[in-house]
């Protein structure tokens, strides 16, 4: 099994799987806790798994949304408009 196809399976289990800080995060979509052998197979493939995440973001870059000063009131967006 190669690791986009055991990323597909751990999300047909409601895993999802990024990276903070060069570390595995694994949350649970659908329940508290995760079964064991899927905790295995992502103990077992966690180098590869990094790897293949950290090669999809190459290139990926997000921008910081600045704070603007307090005001009394803000202009309403487009979608408020609506």
């Amino acid at each position: 099994m190669n690791i986009s196809e055991l990323l597909k399976e751990l999300k047909m289990n409601g895993l999802t799987i990024s990276l903070k800080e060069g570390n595995i995060e694994v949350s649970s979509l659908l329940k508290d806790d995760v079964a064991p052998e899927m905790l295995e197979k992502i103990r077992s493939n966690k180098e590869a798994i990094k790897a293949y995440i950290q090669s999809v973001n190459i290139g990926i870059t997000t921008t910081q949304i600045s704070k603007v000063e307090d005001q009394s009131s803000y202009p309403i967006s487009d979608a408020q408009r609506r």
